[in-house]
């Protein structure tokens, strides 16, 4: 629903943006779209620190990297 709203508003915004008199407004409208999605792609490609972990061991002591690969997922009660 919200993807939604949020595709009808910028519906909206562009259409009160683009004047159909002056082409070089759509050129100016795409522009500024792929400014936008590099900048969120920009945003959400950057290293988050929180909750990262570093090392991942299951119990019996073997990385989770390791050969044993979904039998460690079966193993674990």
């Amino acid at each position: 629903m919200l993807i939604t709203l949020v595709q009808g508003c910028g519906a909206l915004i562009s259409a009160s943006v683009v004047d159909l008199h002056h082409p070089l407004s759509y050129r100016w409208h795409y522009l500024d779209n792929a400014a936008v999605t590099l900048a969120s792609r920009a945003f959400f490609a950057t290293p988050w620190k929180c909750g990262h972990v570093d090392h991942l061991e299951n119990v019996s002591g073997a990385t989770a990297a390791g050969s044993d690969g979904g039998l460690v997922v079966v193993r674990d009660r």
